[in-house]
């Protein structure tokens, strides 16, 4: 019986393709495409006078990179006192304003800029004019949104 070199155990196996970091427990892979808004909704409650936004991205957000600056309607900032919500996975925001502030109407614009994916991808700038009510526009097919019934 013929021992085997110590150098075939010694070899290190090779080094994946993608690499990896840690976010919150969890290894995500570092993406190369660009990070990007891939569906818009906004609902009007009419009785309650306020607009919910639902953004969709497809990749993690760095929550502390977003302001109301970085969010315009109708071409004006949101308000400091306006909350964001995320999901769990933080890939998808929700707000909601006041439709006296902002205007209201069947129509909105909606721009969304320099918002940082968790691992430092700038936003891609988002612009959509004549937003309906109701209406989920996505941006990229690979993406599935549940419509609203």
């Amino acid at each position: 019986m013929s021992a085997l070199p110590v150098s075939i155990f010694s070899q290190a196996y090779p080094v994946s393709k993608k690499d990896m970091m840690n976010y919150n427990g969890r290894k995500l892979s570092k993406k190369k495409n660009n990070f990007a808004v891939t569906g818009i909704r906004f609902d009007e409650k009419k009785t309650e006078g306020t607009i919910t936004f639902t953004i969709y991205f497809n990749d993690v957000i760095d929550t502390s990179s977003l302001g109301g600056e970085n969010v315009l309607i109708n071409n004006q900032p949101l308000q400091d006192d306006v909350t964001f919500l995320f999901n769990k996975n933080r890939n998808v925001m929700q707000f909601s304003i006041s439709a006296k502030e902002y205007g209201t109407g069947e129509k909105i614009s909606v721009q969304i800029k320099d918002i940082e994916s968790y691992d430092g991808r700038i936003l891609q700038t988002f612009e959509i004019d004549d937003l309906s009510d109701g209406v989920l526009v996505k941006t990229n097919s690979k993406n599935k949104h549940k419509e609203k019934k």
